[in-house]
């Protein structure tokens, strides 16, 4: 056990995961709502997302360059959303302890047992309502086919992080850059869990002072 978390105890990489595996509910059907495979994941979000992205881009007759600039601007917007997401929102006990119980539901339980595969990606039941509340803004601030544009970078980018997060914890990638990604990552969880918030990039880290190296 690595107690790097006061009163998070977690398994250090490669340990086996505990058995039974932690149940949230009692209920086996919520249970289940609580769980969800990396390859759901990608057959259901990454053909959404895409047609998403290309609908916008074709009906709006966008250039080469608009294109590009609305990839990029929906890639950012994720991940600073995932980095504020995680530090102010994940982490919700430091702040206020009160919602410690909350709080454990849907992050705390990563963090007693980060090997557990089912709870590396986010469940359909927080995603659907998220990117749901997600597009209907977008279509509210700049109309159809930017927001079908935007709607599709956004969960695409999304999709990478979420898939990150998962080989960050179930694999040890060759790359360097992936394994840099990797370790940024496991800080978070073994070292320091009030630094290293983005996932799929350390940018906001950087720019927020949140990055540790150790």
């Amino acid at each position: 056990m690595d107690l790097a978390s006061p009163g998070r105890p977690q398994l250090l990489p490669g340990a086996a995961a505990p058995r039974p595996a932690i149940r949230l509910f009692a209920n086996d059907f919520l249970e289940r709502l609580t769980r969800l495979s990396v390859v759901t994941l990608v057959l259901v979000w990454v053909p959404l997302f895409s047609l998403s992205l290309v609908a916008g881009l074709w009906l709006g007759h966008y250039s080469w360059l608009q294109s590009l600039v609305i990839i990029v601007a929906g890639a950012l917007w994720w991940t600073l959303f995932e980095y504020l997401a995680h530090r102010f929102f994940f982490h919700l006990d430091r702040w206020w302890p009160q919602s410690e119980r909350l709080t454990f539901l849907f992050h705390g339980c990563h963090h007693v047992d980060p090997q557990d595969a089912s709870r590396n990606v986010m469940p359909l039941v927080t995603t659907v309502p998220l990117f749901a509340a997600n597009l209907a803004i977008l279509l509210l601030l700049f109309g159809q086919t930017l927001a079908l544009a935007l709607n599709g970078a956004i969960g695409l980018t999304y999709v990478a992080y979420d898939t990150i997060h998962y080989v960050c914890h179930q694999c040890r990638p060759r790359g360097r850059v992936g394994r840099y990604i990797r370790a940024h990552h496991l800080i978070h969880h073994f070292r320091n869990d009030a630094a290293n918030f983005g996932v799929s990039s350390p940018l906001w880290d950087w720019v927020f002072g949140t990055r540790a190296v150790r």
